[in-house]
């Protein structure tokens, strides 16, 4: 998205990106959280727990990517274009689909 539009704001694409992704994003940790209430509430002693560790490490992950990562990427993002340090140059074309630094190196991917 970041090639498509470079000069929109990173909390506009955030946004974008966080919407198009939400409902599947609900969807996967639905789908898989069910089965695994399932083996919790009918399984024997043995797999309660670890049915638990999984209910508990799906719901904190699906949270986690949707609303921590993606608003920390916006401010981080945000903030290092306010300090410069990535600024859109004539050696980092937003068009160019190959991020590799034509001195040799590979330079930073634009996410």
């Amino acid at each position: 998205m970041i090639k498509l539009n470079p000069s929109e704001p990173i909390d506009d694409l955030v946004d974008a990106a966080v919407n198009q992704t939400l409902g599947r994003s609900v969807n996967t940790t639905l789908t898989t959280t069910l089965p695994l209430i399932a083996i919790f509430l009918f399984g024997g002693v043995t797999l309660k727990n670890f049915s638990l560790a999984l209910i508990i490490g799906f719901t904190l992950g699906a949270y986690s990517s949707i609303f921590i990562a993606s608003s920390t990427l916006g401010w981080w993002r945000s903030r290092r274009q306010q300090r410069g340090d990535f600024p859109l140059g004539p050696e980092q074309d937003p068009s160019d689909p190959d991020p590799v630094d034509r001195k040799g190196g590979q330079s930073d991917i634009i996410v």
